[in-house]
């Protein structure tokens, strides 16, 4: 079995500052292999509370391809999509002891990158696929009204058995 690995990353800003932004790493693989996600970093202009998830299908933009680990190593499935959700305002306080619907849920502070990893992988996304990153938040210091988000997502391909 050869083991591909790659990764993608991006940045957006919202344009309104009542949206909250979401990248999904989508496994567009024809052929039905697996992505193993092994980390994610996270970077932001503002202190929010994110949700990752697996999710059916991918966000309405499309951003980048995934670049190989090795360059020299030819592209592997794995595109990045992004959109944009309702968010939870400033105002609102979230309330406590609730479960979220993401697969994990973290905080991050302001303008703080965070790394996120297990010992083992994060998820194994099948064909057609994505896995989400997403903050909730809309109280970022941007003056351009909306807030930054950055992600990083890191994985192997792992090809279908024919």
């Amino acid at each position: 079995m050869t083991l591909a690995t790659a990764t993608v990353g991006g940045w957006i800003q919202s344009a309104d500052n009542h949206k909250a932004t979401g990248f999904d790493l989508y496994n567009n693989d024809p052929a039905g292999g697996s992505l193993w996600l092994w980390a994610i970093t996270v970077g932001n202009n503002g202190e929010g509370i994110y949700t990752t998830a697996q999710v059916a299908g991918h966000g309405a933009n499309f951003a980048a391809n995934a670049t190989p680990i090795v360059t020299a190593n030819a592209l592997i499935p794995g595109v990045l999509y992004y959109d944009f959700y309702p968010a939870i305002d400033a105002g609102i306080s979230l309330p406590s002891n609730t479960l979220f619907t993401g697969a994990l849920a973290f905080e991050q502070e302001l303008d703080v990158t965070g790394l996120w990893q297990f010992p083992g992988p994060l998820a194994v996304i099948g064909m057609g696929n994505s896995y989400r990153v997403q903050d909730h938040m809309a109280n970022y210091s941007s003056p351009q009204g909306g807030g930054m988000l950055a992600v990083n997502f890191y994985y192997s391909w792992i090809p279908a058995v024919q």
